[in-house]
Order: C-alpha cells, then sequence, then structure tokens
C-alpha cells in the first residue's frame, strides 16, 4: 500500500506523487488509509510553518498512547527542528527527510523514543 512511496525525494511544499515533504507525505498515506487531512498554506522558508499551522488546528486532533495505522507523529529532528510523520501501524511511521527522501522507521527505536513529541489520531 505503501511501497511506491518509499525512496521518492523530499521536496519543499511536494504534494507528490514524484516528491513529498512531511506533511504532502502525511495527506498522501492519509488519504489511502481513507481519512482526510487538510492541507495547510506554509511558508517553505520558515521550517516550523507547518507546526504552526498545525498547532491552530490542533483541536481537530486527540492527543493519543498507543498509535496505530493513520495517526500522525510530531517528533523533534536532530537539528532541533520539528517534523510530522504517519503511523502505517501500531510500530512503524512513515515520514521523509532531504538525506533519504521518504522512508520507515520503528517509534521504537529508541532515538526514536526521544524525538517523539506527540502522536495525534483525528477526531471523528
Amino acid at each position: 500500500m505503501y511501497r511506491d512511496l518509499i525512496g521518492k525525494p523530499f521536496q519543499a511544499l511536494g504534494r507528490g506523487p514524484e516528491s513529498y515533504d512531511c506533511w504532502g507525505l502525511v495527506m498522501e498515506v492519509a488519504r489511502r488509509i481513507g481519512i482526510e487531512v487538510p492541507d495547510y498554506e506554509v511558508d517553505p522558508n520558515k521550517p516550523d510553518s507547518i507546526r504552526d499551522k498545525f498547532y491552530e488546528v490542533e483541536g481537530n486532533y486527540e492527543v493519543i498512547s498507543f498509535p496505530q495505522r493513520g495517526d500522525i507523529v510530531l517528533y523533534k529532528r536532530m537539528d532541533g527542528g520539528l517534523h510530522f510523520g504517519i503511523m502505517v501501524n501500531s510500530l512503524d511511521m512513515l515520514h521523509v527527510s532531504r538525506a533519504l527522501g521518504v522512508h520507515g522507521i520503528r517509534i521504537d527505536n529508541p532515538l526514536m523514543k526521544q524525538l517523539i513529541k506527540r502522536i495525534y489520531r483525528k477526531c471523528k
């Protein structure tokens, strides 16, 4: 269901199908699962603008402790900025980075456990 996304490159404001930014990838995976996630206008020159836009509508999401497919992960990047990924099951998250493009990582990875700030589920 997601293999065709693996390796797609990062691009600021990328909404697919050839390249993605973090929110573009969240939107695409959510769409495939049957969850509608809105797009947000962001400034590609301000790395945290997607986070700021998301915080404006945070009330449309609930913070959860036990993730499942379709949940949105907010985590710190190694450079200190914030980034989004999306769960494809209860342990595996897809995200996109400039260096690796779209790829998966387990959220029980010791590094990821330290970086995750919140996991959200869209309210019905």
